[in-house]
């Protein structure tokens, strides 16, 4: 119930969040010097809009779309935003639209956007709508903090106990062979075994000691020694222990020496909880390799995103981008959006093969998807 309730809380976090930064990006407007309904760029003409900002110097950039609705690909459109670098469109068709990104240090109070057209065919060229977007760094720290938030909403209960029951079991399977180790002194001392178990009710086993009092109740109220014995190795859902118990049951209907069997099954389960240990430090290095790979992951990511796909956009429409109808602006967006979904998709099943390689459990890697998806998600968002 706790986990519904943490998703259904997370979920709506982000969903608010992300409606109220689209009502923030949408804030500003365009003003025509003309009010036209419809803008038309003649051959040869240029046409200027005006563009009015407040506290340029607070956003981060400046995202123009510009959508057209009558245009043919062999128009080409020259922008020119203030002293920005003059950008020129070509290959574009009725309906697609072009994204214009604006440094922050291009931006004033008062601004012009100019537009020329060269035309092969046509005399005139139509542009449905023109929308700006922008951000400032609070605007985008806060975005960031409270999806980060929403996603340790969503996904901290689920990782902490899946956790928490990871290590309970570990804690339980530790202390079993100081059970075991306190029965073979019951035995030795000449006890019967169900005896020697009820014997250890009031010690201490940490994690086992409910199980070890349910199970001594039961043998109490008459239950049968094996009936008992088998549903406490079941109620502790531990594979280690449960094949000890199968063991313990064969012996004692046997009839052989039970003592030395539990002595034997004790001094093995030692043996393991010390092959644990030593394999936890010997794969260590292997723990630092999935991180290293990780982080390898996402360097990649960034340079993709950030140096290689806008240099290509820049050769015209080639590979992926060919016939895809948006602009190299709107492809990188995409794009971003694409990457940080795989560097959630990555974070978790990272995280969860970490925790296999280096525990031999899958829970075992919840504290590392935790700690990937923190990192990752910070990465994607700061720096894609």
């Amino acid at each position: 119930m706790i986990i519904f309730i943490s998703i259904i809380i997370g979920g709506g976090m982000i969903g608010v969040n992300f409606m109220q930064y689209n009502s923030a990006n949408e804030k500003y407007s365009i003003t025509y010097q003309e009010a036209p309904d419809v803008l038309t760029i003649e051959g040869g003409d240029s046409v200027k809009l005006n563009f009015d900002l407040e506290d340029p110097e607070k956003l981060e950039n400046l995202q123009l779309s510009i959508a057209f609705s009558e245009i043919t690909p062999q128009t080409e459109i020259t922008l020119q935003f203030n002293s920005y670098e003059p950008e020129a469109l070509s290959g574009l068709s009725s309906g697609s639209s072009h994204l214009m990104s604006i440094p922050t240090e291009n931006l004033q109070e008062t601004n012009t956007l100019e537009m020329t057209g060269q035309f092969s065919f046509t005399r005139s060229a139509t542009i449905k709508s023109i929308t700006a977007k922008g951000v400032t760094g609070f605007q985008r720290i806060s975005f960031l903090l409270i999806n980060i938030l929403g996603l340790i909403v969503i996904i901290g209960p689920i990782l902490i106990k899946k956790y928490i029951q990871y290590s309970k079991q570990q804690e339980l399977e530790d202390e079993f062979p100081n059970f075991l180790r306190d029965v073979v002194e019951g035995v030795r001392a000449g006890m019967p075994l169900p005896q020697a178990i009820q014997n250890t009710s009031n010690n201490n086993y940490g994690q086992l000691t409910p199980y070890v009092k349910d199970m001594s109740a039961k043998l109490e109220w008459g239950i049968p020694f094996e009936k008992a014995v088998l549903q406490f190795g079941k109620n502790t859902k531990s594979p280690i222990v449960q094949r000890s118990i199968n063991t313990i049951i064969q012996t004692y209907q046997a009839g052989g020496d039970v003592g030395g069997v539990l002595e034997a099954v004790g001094n093995n389960l030692e043996e393991i909880r010390k092959l644990r240990k030593e394999r936890r430090s010997q794969i260590y290095s292997e723990m630092v390799t999935g991180y290293i790979i990780y982080f390898v992951f996402l360097g990649v990511l960034v340079v993709l995103i950030r140096f290689l796909l806008p240099s290509l956009s820049f050769q015209g429409d080639i590979g992926p981008l060919q016939g895809s109808g948006l602009s190299p602006e709107e492809l990188l967006t995409t794009y971003r959006s694409v990457f940080r979904f795989l560097v959630i998709i990555q974070s978790i099943f990272s995280g969860l093969v970490i925790g296999r390689l280096s525990e031999g459990e899958l829970k075992a890697g919840a504290k590392h998807v935790g700690i990937l998806l923190g990192v990752g998600y910070t990465v994607a968002a700061v720096f894609m």
